[in-house]
């Protein structure tokens, strides 16, 4: 008899129950020397070493708000939910600006960029569900002739 440890090329095969899997699901161990064909959920993955499942990033730059009432658009590409707004000065910024995050014509969430060194970012807590059909904007009150780098994270 051969053991499974030598088997190569054609004498491999295929695991338990690959020929009546569905498309697109892989063989999830049930830590009892079986298991499932199922698609991949969160529930299947070490969160402790994945890190991000789901997150999208958008960055845009805007080089200063002389206009003492600015909005800016944010373009929703997709069903999504706004987790914060992170906000990081490109150089040194005095003063203060409001930040409001708006879906459709409501504030959601909002906040204030205090006077803070170049790259130390302040963040503004959002958790809205937008979707395509939604407005996703920004509106600053206050001015500064400072850039800042604007960090949007999502879930999706």
């Amino acid at each position: 008899m051969v053991a499974h440890a030598t088997l190569t090329g054609a004498e491999l095969h295929e695991c338990k129950g690959a020929d009546s899997a569905s498309a697109n699901t892989v063989r999830v161990s049930d830590g009892s020397g079986s298991g499932t064909w199922q698609k991949i959920s969160i529930d299947n993955i070490n969160t402790s070493s994945v890190k991000n499942l789901n997150k999208q990033w958008d960055s845009f730059v805007i080089k200063n708000t002389t206009d003492p009432s600015s909005r800016i658009y944010i373009p929703i590409d997709q069903n999504k939910t706004c987790t914060e707004v992170r906000f990081t000065p490109n150089s040194t910024h005095s003063g203060s600006l409001t930040v409001g995050v708006r879906k459709n014509a409501s504030t959601v969430a909002s906040g204030t960029i205090v006077s803070t060194s170049e790259g130390v970012g302040q963040t503004i807590t959002v958790n809205t569900a937008y979707t395509t059909s939604d407005t996703f904007s920004l509106d600053f009150s206050g001015t500064t002739t400072v850039s800042f780098t604007i960090l949007v994270s999502y879930t999706v």
